[in-house]
């Protein structure tokens, strides 16, 4: 009803009547609670109430009528008892709802007819109705349909009702209406509802709008149908007014069927642009979003607004309407080339604005036979060589590369170049071009050295025929960057970026749409070495200006709020970057529809957020959503399907899915092998995660050829200082730490150390992992103050560059806390600690896994401080929430679970202990199986506890079975191996098999100094149990020595207060005494 007409209404508030091809789109979305309304509504109906009345402003309306009043026939206005009279009465004034009365269409062409001499002045719905409706049914005081039901006109109840904007013409907005006697079966049994005729303009009934949202959306869903004018076309009015939409969103939300057509011009208009292929969905419903509407009344709006919102939202209301413009648009172009002939199909331009139309939209797999009956046309009627066929193969092979039939564009793409260069030359433009987009494609391949010769030979041809300011130029270098870029040469990269950037900004302005991807492209490479800031500027600067020119709806605005919320991401601004991503989403949906890739992308870039807060299960179900929705769209193969996939599985491993997580990774792997080949970067980096994943399932054998398959491959595709190089080499390393191969561990992280901060500088994000994984190996040998020194600098730049409570800053404070702990730095460590967890907690979330690791971790700390009773509450709560968290077989709950039943044991509540240990072993037995390293110290500590239960026969059976276990798993020297042997060396002490117990002392010893040197705690340890056996075997001078080197060990590498120090000084004096006596 052309928006409503409100109690403030005017002409200069267009009210909507749309309208469009019968076979447009049908809406059918039937709402429960849209139902209840309705049944309420009509429940305490008194009968209809005419629309509350229409006003014009001053300016449209004439001082007096300049057409003759049109009265009822005089028997009938003044017989009161006339029948005609008294029904027409009964429904002017005594109707309280809503009147239905609908006119036929040979009425509204009679009325064209009667009034063309006024209407030809281009009037507007609004004057006509103050020049024309309102002086005709001025003396009945009634609707025009009553007024043509009393001359005899056939008025029924509507059952098509037309919105409008009520600023454009009427005479385009009749001839909208009327194209329906061309396209329905039996257009005289269709009665429209248009508000100028169907209200009545002299009454001014008000209504809140409560009335609005029930009554009125029930008349809606009565009519059943209703019929949206676009105009016009290019800028459609009705897309910008609140009540247009709210009557649209009434339509949908009703499941009533939602139609859009055209005036018989603007359809003209519209044919055109699709032929000519200028016609650009993107910008056209860029403006459709009720939250930017207007109407007259600002309550009117906010009313609108709220009622929207409480219905599912608006972001709902703006993806339907769009999806209905789309799915209108798309059918459009299908009938248009349904008409067509086979020789006007072969040369219209309309199949190449579908077919482009259906790319944008994602529909890849229709958009293709669509592009290649371009090219086979053009192949026919105009030869291989020729310029379009050219372009038409150009933009097939565009197309596969979309699809990820990147193999299958190639050969097209090197035609292509290959007749330009023979018919054109090395140096035509538009030979240049195709070797960019070669140079494109060979870089989505993989192939980055064959990619990075066509962008020069593209950049120096261009500089030379072109000039160095050239767009085409620019473009050129910047295509380049982003080789280089890929290549892992960020610093050049950066260079050639800026000098692009530069260039736009001078030849194209700042705000460009070429300038702007520049400046998007610079920031993304700042972004991937570390300079957060300055890339986040950028980002901004870039989405403001896009966000103004396009419309927040555009895709190219979209594709900038995922890079924004990305970096945000990055900088541990979570709840922000989730906002972004979800503003995307919304975005997407409405512009592209939730089956569109790009839609399914942002999906999954949510669910890695949504993972980084802890909400595990949310993201689980949004990962399986997207890789569902890609399976379906793309298929299997395709590279963002794969995505997906690893996305999945990255959360799945985190879940400690280790199983399902594996399958879908290996997925991965096998169909990058399979499309991109074995040395493409995205296999490697496939084998790279595979790698991973087995690691953290035990399979170290397994996982280290993959680490080197990797390591091995980029060394070769990507050269030694590439950043994917040297992270293949620090994973490497984290598995030879793993292995207990501490010394070739370290040596390889620190080359990848030394190649980080060569490459990416100090400060990069990368190297500060790197940095971090170093100091955790030597920690892991016992080297504590170099660990030390790189754990601080870690925290420093952390805090310097990310502030405080971003997560990675959280993660450095937790491992200081680690180290100083393992320092026997009890009271330092335990505030860093705290600072941690509180960190965690206001910024993660109480139940977030970092948060509960390191809650876990100051419970540990506290039992080592002597305060078992807040150790075991912290820890019981911690263990509650992972159970709730990550489920009962989670790797972390698991060991938080031994790490409770560790507080138990020295609290000496050992039946408490026992079934938590238990718990944990068979836990670990079944997720990870009987030989993986977590599953052996469970084993490991399961033996320590019958040990102190004094069940040590039962002990030395479980000690026996972790030795072995860690003998073939990890290896003889490794040090879990050799911390069992000197577990059940001591065991077997106690049980007085001395012997036994001597020869597996002296290896654990031995290996341990060969492995870890002399002064390592773990050393020192074996050592001092060493010393016990010679004192029991009566050897009494060699065990004084070894106490004391004990001590003196432990006093330089640990500090006189350190627990262990202090244990080694009451064993000395302990020894001495037990010889006095």
């Amino acid at each position: 009803m052309g928006g409503c007409p409100s109690k403030s209404s005017s002409p200069d508030n267009p009210q909507g009547v749309w309208d469009l091809p019968p076979n447009a789109l049908e809406v059918n979305a039937q709402r429960s609670s849209a139902q209840a309304e309705c049944n309420q509504a009509n429940s305490s109906s008194k009968g209809a109430v005419d629309l509350p009345q229409a006003t014009t402003s001053a300016s449209a309306q004439p001082a007096q009528p300049q057409y003759s009043p049109v009265a009822l026939p005089e028997d009938a206005s003044s017989n009161k008892n006339d029948p005609r009279t008294a029904d027409a009465e009964s429904r002017i004034f005594a109707d309280s709802e809503f009147s239905t009365s609908g006119i036929p269409l040979s009425a509204l062409r009679e009325f064209l007819t009667e009034f063309a001499h006024a209407l030809e002045t281009g009037m507007s719905t609004a004057e006509m109705c103050a020049q024309v409706i309102k002086p005709a049914t001025e003396t009945a005081r009634c609707s025009y349909a009553q007024l043509l039901d009393s001359r005899g006109v056939r008025v029924e109840t509507a059952n098509i009702f037309v919105s409008h904007a009520w600023r454009y013409t009427f005479a385009e907005l009749a001839q909208a209406v009327l194209s329906l006697e061309r396209t329905e079966d039996r257009p005289e049994d269709l009665f429209v509802w248009i508000d100028v005729f169907s209200v009545n303009q002299h009454k001014s009934a008000q209504r809140d709008f409560t009335w609005w949202s029930t009554t009125f959306r029930c008349a809606v869903r009565d009519i059943g149908h209703t019929l949206v004018v676009l105009a016009p076309f290019q800028d459609p009015i009705p897309l910008t007014r609140a009540w247009c939409l709210f009557e649209i969103f009434s339509t949908v939300d009703t499941g009533a069927r939602l139609d859009l057509r055209l005036s018989s011009a603007e359809e003209e208009a519209f044919k055109g642009l699709l032929q000519a292929g200028e016609f650009d969905f993107n910008q056209w419903v860029a403006t459709v979003n009720l939250e930017r509407s207007e109407a007259w009344d600002p309550e009117d709006r906010a009313r609108i607004l709220d009622a929207v919102q409480a219905s599912g939202g608006i972001g709902t209301l703006n993806t339907q309407v769009i999806e209905a413009l789309r799915s209108w648009l798309v059918d459009q172009g299908w009938r248009g080339l349904a008409a067509l002939d086979t020789e006007e199909r072969s040369s219209s331009g309309l199949i190449s604005s579908l077919a482009i139309l259906l790319r944008d939209q994602g529909k890849l797999e229709e958009a293709a036979p669509l592009y290649r009956e371009v090219l086979h046309a053009r192949c026919a009627k105009l030869g291989e060589g020729h310029p379009e066929t050219l372009n038409a193969m150009n933009n097939l092979a565009n197309l596969l590369r979309d699809q990820g039939k990147l193999s299958e564009a190639e050969p097209l793409c090197r035609e292509a170049l290959e007749e330009r260069r023979a018919k054109l030359g090395n140096e035509h433009p538009q030979t240049l071009k195709s070797i960019h987009n070669l140079a494109h494609l060979l870089r989505d391949q993989g192939k980055l050295d064959e990619a990075a010769l066509h962008y020069r030979e593209a950049l120096e041809g261009r500089r030379a025929k072109l000039g160095e300011k050239h767009p085409d130029t620019l473009t050129s270098m910047d295509g380049l960057a982003n080789l280089l870029k890929r290549q892992g040469k960020l610093g050049e990269a950066e260079l050639w970026h800026r000098a692009a950037l530069e260039g736009m900004r001078a030849k194209l302005g700042s705000e460009h749409p070429d300038t702007l991807k520049c400046m998007n492209n610079l920031a993304n490479v700042l972004r991937d070495q570390g300079k957060l800031f300055e890339a986040e500027t950028f980002f901004c600067e870039v989405l403001e200006a896009r966000r103004a020119k396009l419309g927040c709806r555009h895709p190219h605005t979209l594709n900038t709020v995922t890079n924004l919320s990305e970096l945000l991401r990055e900088q541990g601004k979570l709840d922000e970057a989730e906002l972004l991503y979800r503003e995307a989403l919304e975005g997407r949906a409405a512009s592209l529809g939730r089956d569109h890739p790009e839609y399914l992308k942002t999906l999954s870039s949510l669910a890695n957020v949504l993972k980084k807060q802890g909400k595990l299960s949310e993201a689980e179900r949004l990962h399986r959503r997207a890789l569902k929705g890609m399976r379906l769209k793309v298929g299997d193969e395709h590279p963002e399907t794969l995505a997906c996939i690893h996305y999945l599985s990255n959360l799945l491993r985190h879940q400690g899915k280790l199983s399902e997580a594996e399958a879908l990774c290996s997925e991965v792997l096998g169909g990058h092998r399979a499309k991109l080949g074995n040395e493409h970067p995205q296999t490697l980096k496939s084998i790279h995660n595979l790698a991973h994943l087995l690691r953290d399932q035990g399979k170290l054998d397994e996982a280290a050829l993959h680490y080197r398959e990797a390591l091995e491959g980029r060394r070769a595709q990507l050269g030694e200082k590439h950043p994917d190089t040297l992270t293949s080499m620090d994973g490497l390393a984290n598995l030879l730490k793993r292995q207990g191969k501490l010394g070739e561990a370290e040596l390889l992280h620190r080359a990848a150390l030394e190649g980080m901060r060569a490459k990416l500088g100090s400060e990069h994000p990368d190297t500060l992992t790197c940095m971090n994984n170093l100091a955790s190996v030597l920690r892991g040998q016992g080297k504590l103050c170099e660990a030390e020194t790189f754990f601080c600098e870690v925290l420093e730049v952390r805090r310097k560059k990310l502030g405080n409570d971003h997560p990675q800053t959280l993660k450095s404070i937790h491992n200081l806390a680690h180290l100083l702990r393992d320092q026997g730095k009890l009271d330092e460590a335990e505030p860093v600690y705290r600072e941690a967890l509180e960190g965690r907690r206001a910024k993660l979330g109480e139940r977030h896994p970092d948060t509960l690791t390191t809650m876990d971790g100051l419970a540990n700390l506290l039992k080592k401080k002597g305060k078992l009773g807040e150790a075991e509450r912290l820890h019981r709560e911690t263990l509650e929430g992972m159970r709730v968290k990550l489920g009962s077989e989670h790797p972390d709950t698991l060991a938080c679970m031994n790490n409770l039943a560790n507080v138990l044991r020295d609290q000496i509540k050992l039946s408490e202990a026992e079934p938590l240990s238990c718990e944990a072993l068979k836990g670990r037995r079944v997720t990870l199986g009987s030989e993986h390293p977590q599953t052996l110290k469970s084993i490991y500590n399961m033996a320590h506890l019958l040990r102190d239960q004094g069940r040590f026969e039962e002990a030395e059976l479980m000690y026996r079975e972790a030795l072995e276990g860690r003998r073939t798993k990890l290896g003889e020297e490794h040090p879990d191996t050799l911390t069992t042997m000197d577990s059940l060396a001591n065991i077997l002490r106690r049980l007085r098999k001395l012997d036994e117990a001597e020869s597996l002392n002296h290896a654990a010893l031995e290996g341990m100094v060969a492995k870890l040197g002399n002064e390592h705690p773990d050393t020192l340890t074996c050592m001092n149990n060493m010393a016990n056996l010679l004192r029991d075997q009566g050897n009494l001078l060699e065990a004084e020595s070894l106490y004391h080197k004990v001590l003196a060990g432990r006093r330089e590498h640990l500090g006189d207060n350190h627990p262990h120090t202090r244990a080694s000084a009451i064993n000395l004096d302990k020894f001495y005494r037990d010889q006095r006596e």
